[in-house]
């Protein structure tokens, strides 16, 4: 009897590669802006998996992984009218149990993953660095990191980092300022021991999930430049629902998570150094107009330059490569099972015992543009600061103002914009960082492809 069906991929394949397999393979398929829109989720798995490896092969850069639980707040915001005091009580208290749910799960799934250790630090509200609980848990990691290493146990450690509030969730205070501030010091002293361990040869790497809403990085300019990608609650919990189901019998996801994790690291290990035929130079170029080009958007805070930093270009290498990795393995999947049926065992089997040397012989990774294209929506939505998001029109900086634009004029325009619900429209759906969204949909219709 067969073990694996190709349903149970799907969900380690994002949602823009197999839309982008449909497309080359169907030029008929036309699908909307919504659809697409809809589509831009890495979710929470391939979040991970891609952490977890280019943290590996990053010798500049721990990159962290934030699961952003905005969309669960905005749909309890939906279903409950929020002019009495009574009611933010009330979605206070269910965003909570939600949130308490999701840890719960995302600690289950991570606990029984392979080759890697889950160090869970609940964070409170008291900053400082004396701290005895900041202390200890600084210890931990850094003891970890010191015996894994030595006896070459585990490969991962994922630190798992809880901010506990005692107030209103919704409408922030100081209190979230000051936790932010500590995640911000235990981000920075996991770079410190991974830059210790890459500079002694040693294999270890950690990184930092924190589970909150995005008023938490609000509140510190510098603690949102510490993580590279985003992935909503929402489908957080969509799949490891659907995990939980069937870890009753199997634990397929699990056993199928180590899998992808051990092939697309054996993928990577030839790809630290990008050949021309996997990562083409002028693709280089593209990333880089891209880069500017956002930074220059009239939406973008011009000060800040946008929200985009100077390791942007290296992550968008990283995150194309991998999504390239995925999109061969696609490709190769659906071409089996088309000869073979649904029963995909025998190609799992194949995959999991690739011969080193074979890689080397035989590279078949090509990122494309359009490949680009896919990480970018993935990657700077989340990255991008807007002055359309500033609700205090004094901290709007919209460049045309400094020649001659009325500047209630364009209040009126950004009021106007950011009550558009284009993505959200959808009930079932909320699209996160919407705005953001339209500005990198800008940006690449205006970048032309043609090398």
């Amino acid at each position: 009897m067969s073990e694996y069906k190709l349903a149970d991929i799907h969900g380690f394949i994002p949602k823009p590669i197999q839309t982008f397999h449909t497309q080359k393979n169907d030029f008929t398929s036309d699908l909307s802006t919504e659809k697409l829109f809809e589509d831009n989720e890495l979710g929470f798995i391939n979040s991970l998996l891609f952490s977890l490896i280019s943290s590996s092969n990053s010798k500049k850069n721990t990159n962290n992984l934030f699961i952003n639980t905005d969309d669960i707040l905005l749909n309890l915001k939906r279903e409950h009218d929020q002019k009495t005091s009574k009611n933010i009580v009330k979605i206070n208290e269910i965003y909570k149990s939600i949130e308490n749910q999701l840890i719960h799960q995302v600690i289950s799934f991570l606990n029984d993953l392979e080759d890697i250790q889950v160090n869970v630090v609940y964070v409170n509200n008291l900053y400082t660095p004396s701290d005895d609980s900041f202390l200890k848990n600084i210890a931990t990691i850094k003891k970890f990191h010191s015996t894994s290493n030595i006896s070459n146990t585990l490969k991962y450690q994922i630190c798992l980092f809880i901010p506990k509030f005692e107030d209103d969730l919704i409408t922030g205070t100081e209190i979230q300022k000051r936790c932010s501030m500590k995640i911000d010091h235990y981000l920075n002293r996991i770079q410190q021991f991974n830059s210790e361990s890459q500079v002694s040869n040693q294999n270890l790497q950690s990184i930092g999930v924190v589970i909150s809403n995005v008023e938490l990085l609000n509140k510190n300019v510098f603690l949102k430049k510490k993580f590279w990608l985003s992935c909503s609650g929402g489908s957080t919990i969509d799949f490891l629902n659907k995990s939980a189901i069937s870890a009753i019998s199997d634990q397929k996801s699990k056993r199928l998570f180590n899998f992808f994790l051990l092939y697309m690291s054996s993928q990577w290990k030839d790809l630290k150094t990008p050949s021309l035929k996997t990562f083409n130079h002028k693709l280089k170029q593209y990333i880089l107009d891209i880069v500017v080009h956002l930074r220059l958007q009239r939406f973008s805070q011009q000060g800040r330059s946008g929200g985009i930093g100077f390791m942007s270009s290296n992550d968008m290498m990283q995150i194309s490569i991998s999504l390239g990795i995925l999109d061969n393995f696609y490709d190769e999947l659906m071409e089996y099972t088309e000869k073979n049926g649904e029963n995909i065992d025998s190609f799992l089997s194949d995959k999991n015992s690739i011969n080193h040397q074979d890689l080397i012989d035989n590279p078949n990774i090509i990122v494309t543009p359009d490949i680009v294209k896919i990480a970018a929506r993935l990657y700077f939505p989340f990255k991008l600061q807007l002055t359309i998001n500033s609700s205090n029109k004094r901290q709007r900086k919209d460049y045309s103002i400094a020649y001659g634009s009325d500047a209630e004029a364009v209040d009126e325009l950004i009021d106007n914009l950011k009550h558009l619900d284009i993505m959200n429209n959808s009930k079932e759906y909320v699209c996160q960082y919407p705005m953001e969204r339209l500005v990198v949909e800008d940006v690449l219709k205006h970048i032309s492809t043609s090398f």
